[in-house]
């Protein structure tokens, strides 16, 4: 299990890393790696409590955080990819990266293609013949895409997709049943935030998530509707 990291007290600008926990068992117990896996790149200057676009020094895509992380076996390699924000970028200027390694639990070698999205936000990948298919939603020009790298690296757009599920956890399914482009992306959960309205997208008004007054985060199931090219 990969998961995102930071130190305390956590401020809009407090760095963040990536961690590794694992188990014989999803009951646990779970054993914790003794320091991140993946850190941010070390360029740029900020006010840890400041905002991340008013920088000292602006740093690269990475520099300010490395998280939502998703991690992948393929060609005998480790593929850990993640999302980064970097200092002197908004919040919305996400980009995706990937880092490698032989053990699972390391260390990582930050891939010198880099960023290899110009958009994205929560990191959605799984394989699919032989290479790497990713969600690439609210963030970028491209934004709300499907997206197909045969290396793993370089990514292009496949189709687009009208209400993209939102932090978005697809069933991972095994090699021998990802038969088709979406096999890997066919049903799943998705993170929900009601009571930030500007992240219910159209066509989920029919959750009533809107009209929920309670400071709650949701878990959803979303399953793909094939014909229409959503998800609902």
């Amino acid at each position: 299990m990969v998961y995102q990291v930071a130190l305390e007290p956590n401020h809009r600008c407090t760095p963040e890393s990536i961690a590794i926990a694992w188990s014989d068992s999803p009951n646990g117990p779970w054993s914790k790696s003794s320091a991140p896996i993946l850190e941010p790149d070390e360029s740029g200057d900020v006010d840890e409590r400041g905002d991340p676009e008013q920088a000292r020094v602006k740093g690269s895509w990475d520099s300010l955080q490395v998280h939502d992380p998703s991690l992948l076996f393929r060609d005998g390699k480790f593929w850990l990819y993640y999302k980064g924000e970097g200092i002197g970028y908004s919040h919305m200027e996400s980009k995706w990266g990937v880092a490698v390694a032989d053990d699972p639990l390391g260390p990582y070698t930050k891939s010198p293609f880099n960023p290899v999205t110009n958009s994205g936000h929560e990191v959605v990948v799984w394989k699919y013949d032989g290479g790497v298919a990713g969600l690439v939603n609210r963030c970028g020009p491209e934004k709300n895409t499907i997206q197909f790298a045969a290396d793993g690296l370089n990514f292009e757009i496949k189709s687009r997709v009208v209400v993209p599920p939102q932090a978005a956890g697809p069933l991972r399914v095994s090699d021998d049943c990802n038969t088709e482009p979406l096999s890997g992306f066919s049903w799943g959960l998705s993170h929900v935030i009601p009571h930030s309205s500007h992240l219910i997208l159209p066509g989920q008004d029919h959750l009533g998530l809107a009209d929920i007054e309670e400071p709650w985060d949701f878990l959803i199931r979303w399953e793909l509707d094939r014909h229409r090219r959503t998800y609902i």
